[in-house]
């Protein structure tokens, strides 16, 4: 992660009056540092090889922390096995994921679906408060 990175994630903890612990510099790091979504699991190895004796416990209790408070997003990509990226200072976005070879590409939606949120709102009653749209298909490679 660099410096700016860095910088402006730890200022976000300060300004909402979150403490700056070692696990959650960790977790923000290593996934400051990823082109795509990560599972909880490999999360774990990789705080768990960077810092022994991390509990488990701790850091899915990190991870549920980061994600209360917006720091992360959690992404379900069709294999029952929750991801999670950055979502501090990143625009929102989508993913499509290769069938194949399961490599995941960023798409960025977000004015396209706006109107269309606005119309399931005003179709349905519903207050909208999030959504899931992940596209699966073949890559240009195992096509």
């Amino acid at each position: 992660m660099d410096m700016d990175q860095k910088l402006i994630l730890t200022s976000a903890l300060r300004t909402q009056g979150h403490k700056i612990t070692k696990n959650r510099t960790a977790i923000l790091e290593f996934l400051s540092n990823q082109s795509e979504p990560i599972a909880a699991d490999e999360i774990l190895a990789h705080i768990q090889s960077e810092h022994h004796g991390v509990n488990k416990t701790t850091i899915y209790r990190e991870l549920f922390f980061l994600l209360e408070h917006n720091f992360i997003h959690e992404v379900e990509l069709g294999d029952g096995k929750k991801r999670y990226e950055i979502a501090l200072n990143r625009p929102h976005h989508h993913h499509i994921v290769c069938i194949n070879c399961k490599k995941i590409t960023d798409i960025p939606l977000e004015k396209e679906l706006e109107g269309i949120e606005l119309e399931i709102e005003k179709s349905t009653g519903y207050a909208l408060s999030s959504h899931m749209l992940e596209f699966f298909g073949l890559c240009k490679s195992c096509k």
